[in-house]
């Protein structure tokens, strides 16, 4: 990610507006409450600043619901049009959008809402009370370099903008294509030469505008080069069909019938409180409570599920974890699944999460640990908004109870909250969890005893898998001795691959044969 930050000078109180209204019955149900939450009324800041909106809308049955945010006047809603959204049982509906502020602006802001009918048409609308704010720009947008703010010209003029934001210039007989693409919070690549030769490797991420161009005139490197330099635009590399320019925090690329305009910024803090010392209980059709849905993301599905995938970047091995729960979220066509990797991995982090997987814009894996907890999350983005939530709480799983019960009706039971480095018999921290439950388990039964199985899948040779299972028993064994259990309870045993509960010829069930087993002697 580009290295530096933008910056917002905030002089804010809080402000929280509501309007509980009665609106008229439509098959779905009917709003009866309309709230805007707004942290603004007076702040300053560079023009461009973005500000993020959200709000609740509370109904009594399940059904399509129509909102709308409505801003003053040189404010630029993301995603702010009329939007219908579906949800899946009644209660308060969280919605969002961003706000940018291109100049100094003073007017008012609030949300609308109503229940949307089967023939597409919404009944009567509920409000919310309006929020006041009074926004002034300190000048261009922020970061190194920033030129001179650049002046909007009129729409279809030499220099207009087009349906593209102002600060990009346009040259003479430069045709905007109608389908200008936004998203709210998305990545490219800026790369460029350097006067010394070498590249410089650059991905900016923030507000991105993609759009098409007409015409001739678009393939002019003097003429964009023109344009941009007047308006006080550092021009990176001008080669044809691959111009790269820089206006503090505005990037473009500009090619031979397109563009890409990115307004940089990081992506909106989001917070999520860790889990509990004492295991929460995963409810159906309920959000999980320490992984909350973004902001302007409804719940659409909420599923068990046997167990999911990951592999991790420290941990290269696929590994499976569950039971599970999955859960589905939506929200505008305009969340990214850059932003909601972006926001999600930052309030993981801040949370005490240990994330483990990553890739740019897709798949992210957290672990978390502390409080002698053994939790894990997959978050999976998916175009068009959505993305899915995976939970599996090893901890919960292999509670002493439930261990107790599975020892009794069936004699033994496979432990998956135990972690071992790659192909060794060294205990990773993370495994504390399970270990501690084992414990608690045969500090309660004091007179049970315990076989502790060793089992990997048909990976490498058969000696070196039968004395890595037999040394990964004896480290369970050594962990439970050094808390106090008397070693003459246990005992272990190494099988390598010849106990296999899964297919050996399958990723997925190569990893379900690698694990720790107790059996009740």
């Amino acid at each position: 990610m580009y290295g530096y930050r933008a910056t917002i000078w905030l002089v804010s109180v809080s402000v929280l507006s509501s309007l509980s209204a009665q609106a008229q019955s439509s098959p779905g149900g009917r709003v009866i409450a309309v709230t805007l939450n707004v942290t603004l009324e007076k702040f300053e800041g560079p023009c461009g600043s973005k500000l993020a909106l959200s709000g609740n809308i509370t109904v009594t049955a399940p059904g399509k619901v129509w909102y709308r945010f409505v801003a003053p006047a040189g404010v630029t809603l993301v995603g702010g049009a009329e939007t219908g959204f579906g949800i899946t049982d009644a209660g308060p509906l969280g919605v969002g959008t961003d706000a940018i502020f291109s100049k100094a602006t003073k007017g008012e802001f609030r949300l609308e809402a109503a229940m949307q009918g089967s023939d597409g048409k919404h009944g009567a609308v509920t409000q919310s009370s309006v929020v006041p704010c009074d926004f002034k720009c300190s000048g261009g947008a922020s970061g190194v370099m920033a030129g001179p703010a650049t002046q909007a010209a009129p729409a279809n003029q030499p220099g207009s903008s087009q349906g593209l934001p102002a600060e990009l210039p346009l040259p003479p007989g430069v045709i905007v294509a109608a389908n200008v693409q936004q998203q709210a919070y998305a990545q490219d690549d800026f790369s460029h030469p350097t006067p010394k030769g070498p590249w410089d490797h650059v991905t900016v991420a923030g507000h991105m505008w993609r759009a098409f161009f007409k015409g001739d005139a678009a393939r002019s490197v003097p003429a964009w080069k023109s344009a941009l330099e007047k308006a006080g635009w550092q021009v990176l590399s001008d080669r044809e069909g691959a111009i790269i320019a820089r206006h503090g925090d505005w990037w473009a690329k500009i090619g031979l019938d397109r563009l890409v305009l990115v307004l940089y910024s990081e992506a909106v803090a989001f917070t999520l409180r860790p889990p509990a010392e004492k295991i929460e209980e995963l409810k159906p059709n309920e959000d999980v409570p320490y992984i909350a849905p973004l902001p302007g993301t409804a719940r659409k599905s909420w599923k068990a599920e046997e167990h999911f995938e990951l592999t991790g970047t420290k941990d290269p091995q696929l590994r499976i974890f569950g039971p599970a729960v999955n859960l589905r979220y939506e929200g505008s066509q305009q969340l990214s699944p850059l932003e909601v990797q972006s926001r999600y991995n930052a309030a993981l982090q801040q949370a005490g999460w240990d994330v483990v997987r990553s890739d740019p814009g897709g798949v992210s894996g957290a672990h978390y640990t502390q409080h002698g907890r053994d939790v894990w999350v997959k978050i999976t983005p998916i175009n068009g908004g959505a993305y899915t939530v995976e939970v599996a709480d090893l901890g919960a799983a292999a509670q002493q109870d439930k261990l107790a019960k599975a020892l009794d009706d069936a004699g033994h039971v496979a432990l998956y909250g135990i972690y071992f480095d790659t192909d060794k018999a060294t205990l990773r921290a993370d495994s504390v969890a399970t270990l501690t439950q084992i414990q608690k388990l045969l500090t309660s039964h004091p007179a049970m005893k315990l076989e502790i199985q060793g089992h990997t899948d048909n990976s490498g040779a058969r000696p070196h898998n039968q004395t890595l299972s037999e040394d990964r028993a004896a480290s369970v064994k050594a962990w439970l001795v050094a808390q106090g259990i008397v070693g003459a309870r246990l005992t272990t045993n190494g099988y390598a691959d010849a106990k296999p509960v899964a297919d050996n010829g399958t990723p997925q069930g190569r990893a379900l044969n690698r694990r720790v087993e107790l059996a009740r002697m």
